[in-house]
């Protein structure tokens, strides 16, 4: 989405980020606890250089 967290979380998982982002959206709608744990991973994720 923007920091590239559902790309890391793909490539770590070996996952497609596509299926993550749709997982995403989908919690973020229907739930709304979405965005506190994208910028929790944010913070909590290692930067890739």
């Amino acid at each position: 989405m923007l920091f590239g967290i559902c790309g890391g979380l793909g490539e770590y998982f070996d996952i497609s980020s596509t299926l993550i982002r749709i997982i995403w959206v989908i919690a973020i709608l229907c739930f709304g606890t979405g965005f506190l744990v994208y910028f929790i991973c944010l913070l909590l994720m290692p930067r890739a250089y």
